[in-house]
């Protein structure tokens, strides 16, 4: 019950919030997109990591500014999430990344961990998992957006 009023007081603040979400699988992408757009408006989404980076390059140039979440999974056809979080970061090393996966290699987690990823969440999604991790972000942009 508290994650719920927690996220109402934060929805004025999310629904002018700018999302990525790379997935491959259509379905799942589809199923989390319809989860995300209770907190989101303005969610784009890529199908794998090349179109993510190309969606993340383009919404730079026109809006002169990240997208505030990035949200990608890790096994992916083209660019894996690693090398998309890693491409990511290196532009920006402040953004706030999010990683899904049904699978839990620790070699690749490490490399999340070691690029500065703000969290993982195993798949298959539970929606209370989602929407934990969904406040704790927005709370962390709104403290970064409060400090500058």
């Amino acid at each position: 019950m508290l994650e719920i009023n927690q996220l109402k007081e934060l929805l004025p603040f999310s629904k002018k919030l700018n999302i990525l979400f790379v997935e491959d699988n259509e379905e799942v992408r589809n199923q989390i997109v319809k989860m995300l757009h209770n907190i989101f408006d303005n969610i784009d989404t890529a199908q794998n990591g090349e179109e993510g980076l190309d969606l993340y390059h383009q919404f730079f140039e026109k809006e002169q500014k990240p997208y505030d979440i990035i949200i990608t999974d890790l096994s992916m056809p083209k660019m894996d999430g690693v090398t998309f979080c890693e491409e990511i970061i290196s532009i920006d090393e402040e953004q706030i990344i999010l990683v899904l996966s049904a699978y839990t290699n620790p070699n690749k987690l490490l490399d999340l961990i070691n690029l500065g990823i703000f969290k993982f969440i195993q798949k298959p999604i539970q929606q209370e998992n989602l929407l934990e991790t969904m406040i704790l972000a927005l709370n962390k942009l709104k403290e970064n957006q409060e400090s500058n």
